[in-house]
C-alpha cells in the first residue's frame, strides 16, 4: 500500500504537469482510465507476487484520473455550485468506499473457496477492469463538448 501511495504522489506531482498541457484534461483522464482497464486486467491475471509489482509500474497513469476529473468538473460548473459539486463527489467517493470493499471481498471469497466453480484469485481485479471499462464509456460520453460549443475546455 505504501508503494501505491508513493506512485500516486509521484504521478500527480510529475505526470500531471506533463500530460495536461499537451493533451488537455479530458484526453489525459481518458488515457488514465484506459490504462486503468489494462492495469486491473493485468493485476487480475497475475500468478506471482512480482507480477503485481510489475503492473503497479503502469499505475502512474490511472493515478492522475481523479485530480484531472475534479478539475474538469470544476471548470464546467458555475462558481456558486462548486460546494454542491464537491459534496456530491465526496458522497459518491464515500459510497464507493463502502460498496467496493464489500463487493470485491465477496468476489475474492467466492472465486478462491474450495467450492468455487472456477479458481480465479484475481476475480476482483478482473471485475474492476470491467467496471472501469464501463466507466470509460460513460466518461467518454459525458465529457464530450456539445456540437457547436466553442473552446473553454480543451478536449
Amino acid at each position: 500500500l505504501a508503494l501505491v501511495g508513493a506512485i500516486m504522489v509521484i504521478s500527480q506531482a510529475t505526470l500531471l504537469r506533463l500530460l495536461v498541457p499537451r493533451l488537455g484534461e479530458r484526453r489525459t483522464a481518458l488515457l488514465g482510465i484506459m490504462v486503468g482497464v489494462i492495469c486491473y486486467a493485468g493485476l487480475g491475471a497475475a500468478t506471482a507476487g512480482w507480477m503485481m509489482f510489475a503492473w503497479l509500474a503502469a499505475w502512474f497513469f490511472p493515478a492522475i484520473v481523479f485530480p484531472v476529473t475534479n478539475a474538469l468538473m470544476s471548470h464546467r460548473i458555475a462558481p456558486e455550485a462548486q460546494g454542491e459539486l464537491q459534496g456530491a463527489v465526496a458522497g459518491l467517493f464515500s459510497l464507493a468506499s463502502i460498496v467496493g470493499p464489500l463487493l470485491m471481498t465477496q468476489l475474492f471469497g467466492r472465486f478462491t473457496s474450495p467450492a468455487a466453480p472456477v479458481h480465479v484469485p484475481g476475480a476482483a481485479f478482473l471485475a474492476a477492469s470491467l467496471l472501469t471499462c464501463v466507466c470509460l464509456a460513460i466518461y467518454w460520453s459525458a465529457t464530450r463538448e456539445p456540437p457547436g460549443a466553442s473552446g473553454g475546455v480543451p478536449a
